[in-house]
């Protein structure tokens, strides 16, 4: 997988989060796609290859663990960053975790995101290569 530059895709409504997390991501290296539908990231899924998915955990549609409950039934183990955009109460945190994700991160830590970013990325991409030789 020489030459593989890692991929992103964005799910949020909030355009400035959006646009933030883009260009963090992509000074990092990470070719990012963004869209504000569940739906069209479900298609894009399809579509295409993603290293890494983050997702606000308000999405417009659907409620976020039914998006990721979609994107399971299909099989798909991409990781999974949760954004939240509000503290959250101690309990829910584990609950969150619980629908498979990677990691649950507050939306505004751009630092942190971009580092879970890396790490996914980095364990997934390592992952495949074992799974390639």
């Amino acid at each position: 997988m020489a030459g593989h530059r890692k991929t992103a895709l964005i799910v949020d409504l909030d355009e400035s989060a959006l646009i933030s997390l883009q260009s963090i991501l992509e000074d990092d290296g990470v070719d990012t796609t963004t869209t504000w539908d569940t739906g069209e990231a479900l298609t894009l899924l399809r579509a295409g290859h993603y290293d890494v998915v983050l997702v606000a955990e308000h999405p417009p549609e659907i409620c976020c663990s039914v998006f990721l409950r979609q994107l399971r039934g299909r099989g798909e183990r991409i990781p999974v960053v949760l954004l939240q955009s509000t503290p959250r109460h101690p309990f829910e945190t584990p609950y969150l975790k619980s629908l498979d994700t990677y990691a649950v991160l507050p939306k505004y830590d751009r630092q942190a995101i971009a580092e879970a970013v890396r790490r996914c990325t980095t364990r997934f991409m390592q992952l495949d290569q074992r799974n390639e030789a």
